[in-house]
């Protein structure tokens, strides 16, 4: 019970923040979504203190986002990230597609994108916003996405994060069991045209495996037809269920992200952009004027293939030197 109090008390302190920096934005013109978090945890339990979380989300268009990073920073918020130049920083913005900002209570991550550019998970934000509409969220009346938008999103967001937490596929169950109007068509054209059908094939199947949810009618049989998903699922047992499991990165190639793309243009892609898509690191390694910007997309590879996996062999002999 004491546990519950401090966690109602805290969700609900988040959620007043949260409603007040949305507010403020839409009165600038800002269109905003609140994403997980609050809103998640209202509609999955219509009680705040249902569903922890650790920061507050939402959603803005992709033109919109130095306008609400300033009014953010404005406010006190601020990120801690290493001092970048202008072209480093305007990559850094383009690259992640959120933000982290740090006030006197939970961070705050505005987003444009739903995940980092690496991973090439290109979704069509214009057509998904044209879809978005107003609810009622415990008396606040704010935005929402399309149901089978948010299917979509539950399912990349824990696919992302190599679904390590068990919350993230209760995150999907209980939406599931609570949106009975889902049109499963729609989600299965939606997914396939943008890539992302395997997605949400592993969540509908760790429902199964671990809610005892049956996948929809109409998913079935692309669910079954998929070879690749009993090879995924048994990846997400082994990190899941392990008690210091990380996650597969989202900066640099693995397995696991490359398994979860169906389509052979996505994973060339995702190739590429691991290969050459410079992060905070490569610029700590070289330091270069914004003029010279474009080397880094020469450097990065050579760093992450050759210097790097250099130095640690090299680390790893003088230590066995040394013993």
């Amino acid at each position: 019970r004491v546990h519950l109090a401090q966690q109602r008390r805290s969700s609900e302190s988040g959620a007043a923040t949260l409603r007040i920096l949305l507010d403020a934005l839409e009165q600038r013109g800002i269109p905003t979504v609140p994403i997980k978090g609050p809103a998640l945890a209202q509609c999955l339990y219509g009680d705040l203190s249902g569903r922890s979380f650790r920061d507050l989300d939402f959603l803005i268009p992709h033109q919109y986002r130095e306008q609400t990073l300033a009014y953010l920073i404005s406010k006190g918020y601020r990120e801690t990230i290493p001092e970048l130049t202008p072209a480093q920083l305007a990559h850094y913005r383009r690259y992640g597609g959120q933000a982290i900002l740090f006030g006197t209570g939970l961070p705050v991550e505005p987003h444009w994108e739903f995940a980092p550019r690496t991973l090439a998970i290109d979704l069509d934000y214009p057509a998904l916003w044209s879809r978005v509409h107003r609810v009622n969220l415990a008396g606040w009346s704010t935005r929402a996405l399309a149901a089978e938008d948010q299917v979509i999103l539950l399912c990349l967001h824990g696919g992302k994060e190599g679904w390590t937490r068990l919350k993230w596929v209760l995150d999907l169950a209980l939406y599931l069991e609570r949106t009975p109007a889902i049109d499963w068509e729609v989600v299965e054209n939606r997914a396939r045209a943008q890539g992302v059908l395997r997605l949400c094939l592993l969540g509908l199947a760790l429902c199964e495996r671990l809610f005892g949810l049956s996948p929809p009618r109409r998913m079935s049989d692309s669910l079954t037809a998929d070879p690749k998903i009993p090879t995924l699922i048994a990846m997400v047992d082994d990190l899941l269920w392990r008690k210091d499991s990380i996650g597969p990165s989202i900066h640099h190639m693995n397995r696991f992200h490359w398994m979860l793309r169906e389509r052979s243009k996505d994973k060339l892609l995702y190739l590429v952009r691991s290969l050459a898509l410079p992060h905070f690191v490569h610029f700590e390694n070289l330091r270069i004027p914004d003029v010279l910007f474009p080397l880094y997309y020469l450097f990065t590879p050579i760093h992450d293939v050759l210097l790097m996996p250099a130095w640690h062999g090299l680390k790893r002999v003088q230590s066995k030197l040394r013993r």
